[in-house]
């Protein structure tokens, strides 16, 4: 007859406490970055508003960033929140997050403009397909994802504590660093006029026919250099490595003005300035389509002044 080792159900217990310590770390990870980002863009009083009266607010304190969380965009994110700590091979599907201009109420005899950095104004075609209008304008796009392999050296949970809060803090920053920030705070400002900042949460990176993507250009001269990319620093946990990515795009100086049906648009000014052009424009939109939906390796940077500030923290 064997003596069971009286230290076999101390290791044990301790093993399921580190265990339920690091779920817990990667799930409030998920949905930390997705609380950032979206109420850095929508307007969070409306979001409580229907909660208000009979829950309070709900004070997210994790990672030494204080947020009030939006309970609904906190049920969208139980699916990846279940998924990110199933232990096994499986990778969990990476959740993007879709920030985009809702042009939906825009009224006849209003058209969209957007203003370039030399303050000249082209007007947006928003019925680019022929009957099908256009109803969103894509403004940024996040993916996170849990990427394996698994490490192979042991990660200390206090330090991958401490890492996190770094990271928060980058991105607490650099969200209101970007041009869509810059948006959010006009619409504000003029409480909207007929356009909204909206978010959406999905597994994939895909577009529907009635929204513009990122990809496409909204202003003529703006056929290679619409959009930006930046890679946050990498996370390594027990589970697998972290990584968040950003795709944005750069000029979203948006306004809705009134009896503007002389004022050429975007496509229509572009078609007279690439008249001569040897290159399509087809092979230009696939060339960038392919960097941002391939996972190619990125080639543009936050602005200097952006990186600049952000080694400094």
């Amino acid at each position: 007859m064997h003596a069971h080792s009286p230290s076999t159900p101390i290791a044990s217990s301790s093993s399921g406490t580190r265990n339920s310590k690091l779920e817990h770390i990667i799930q409030n990870f998920y949905t930390k970055t997705a609380q950032v980002i979206v109420q850095a863009r929508i307007d969070v009083e409306s979001s409580h508003k229907e909660k208000k009266n009979s829950h309070g607010r709900k004070i997210n304190k994790w990672f030494n960033v204080v947020t009030e969380d939006i309970e609904s965009l906190r049920e969208e994110l139980k699916h990846w929140r279940r998924l990110s700590v199933r232990y096994g091979e499986e990778e969990p599907p990476p959740m993007v997050l879709d920030l985009y201009l809702d042009t939906s109420e825009i009224r006849r005899g209003q058209v969209l403009v957007a203003v370039d950095d030399n303050l000249q104004r082209h007007r947006v075609d928003l019925g680019m397909h022929g009957s099908q209008e256009v109803h969103r304008i894509l403004v940024e796009t996040w993916v996170l994802t849990l990427n394996h392999p698994l490490p192979d050296t042991p990660v200390d949970l206090p330090n991958l504590y401490k890492r996190s809060i770094i990271f928060f803090r980058s991105l607490h920053s650099l969200v209101r660093l970007l041009p869509g920030h810059s948006l959010q705070q006009r619409l504000k400002d003029t409480s909207g006029a007929g356009l909204s900042l909206k978010y959406r949460l999905s597994s994939s990176l895909q577009h529907s026919s009635d929204e513009i993507a990122l990809s496409q250009p909204i202003m003529s001269g703006d056929m290679q250099n619409q959009t930006q990319t930046y890679d946050f620093s990498d996370i390594v946990t027990p589970l697998g490595t972290l990584k968040l990515q950003l795709y944005y795009r750069k000029s979203c100086d948006f306004q809705i003005e009134n009896h503007l049906s002389s004022l050429p648009s975007a496509s229509s000014m572009d078609q007279e300035r690439h008249k001569g052009a040897t290159e399509p424009r087809a092979i230009r939109h696939s060339a960038t389509e392919t960097q941002l939906q391939g996972g190619a390796e990125i080639a543009n940077r936050v602005p200097c002044h952006v990186l600049h500030w952000l080694l400094l923290l």
